[in-house]
């Protein structure tokens, strides 16, 4: 995954929200704002889901991620628990890595858009293991 460390800075005033984080030369690496409203929401335009159900059951990290290294495999579990995400709408939105090789010449879609507070989540420490070919 390739984590790196940012500065986020939370802006609330009524129902909306923005969000924004910073890399450690301060360029700006993620700016949205979501309006936390409640009641009936649709999709952002443009979705690839068909109704919210499904797109929930993208939303939130993997229980389990991945990272290859010279020694072997990276393994890293997660655990989490009350994890309710709620549909909200996303006003605007810009990923910096969207701007960079290869996703620049590409137009991102938003495909849902959820807020989740308070989760007790954790990683437990990384593992690496030896994939076999499975022969």
């Amino acid at each position: 995954y390739n984590y790196s460390q940012v500065s986020v800075k939370i802006e609330a005033e009524g129902t909306q929200t923005r969000v924004r984080t910073s890399d450690a030369d301060g360029i700006v690496t993620l700016d949205l704002t979501f309006d936390d409203c409640g009641g009936s929401i649709d999709l952002p335009a443009g979705s690839p889901f068909p109704d919210w159900r499904t797109a929930r059951r993208y939303a939130g990290p993997m229980p389990v991620t991945f990272s290859p290294t010279e020694e072997g495999m990276v393994v890293i579990e997660g655990e989490r628990a009350t994890w309710t995400p709620r549909p909200v709408i996303l006003k605007n939105w810009r990923a910096s890595i969207f701007d960079e090789a290869p996703f620049h010449d590409f137009t991102p879609v938003a495909a849902n858009a959820f807020a989740v507070d308070n989760i007790p989540y954790r990683w437990n420490a990384g593992r690496i293991i030896q994939p076999t070919t499975g022969r």
